[in-house]
């Protein structure tokens, strides 16, 4: 029977999406809730993709110090892109922008 505690215990930390990227392959997206979208629109276009790929275990594949030397240094601006977008893609921001666009 369902219940609270274990419902709860059952809910990943940080929720994800299994996707593929073009130029880095399947990787985990976050997904939002309620208000974290607000928090990531706040930060730089690095720390966005920094918050936004996990791990299958949960964990983030870059941490804060890794924004500049693997983000903005390493990873081409066409792969930077495509992470931003399929993290507005998974989380339905990107068809509504669309959306907007044509009304």
């Amino acid at each position: 029977m369902l219940t609270k505690d274990s419902f709860m215990s059952s809910c990943p930390k940080v929720p994800t999406t299994k996707t593929k990227i073009e130029g880095l392959g399947d990787v985990f997206v976050v997904l939002f809730r309620e208000g974290d979208y607000d928090k990531i629109k706040e930060l730089s276009a690095g720390e966005q993709i920094a918050h936004a790929l996990y791990m299958e275990n949960g964990e983030r594949v870059f941490s804060d110090d890794d924004v500049q030397p693997c983000i903005i240094e390493k990873m081409t601006t066409v792969t930077r892109n495509n992470v931003i977008k399929k993290m507005l893609e998974v989380n339905g921001m990107l068809a509504t922008a669309e959306e907007t666009k044509k009304s």
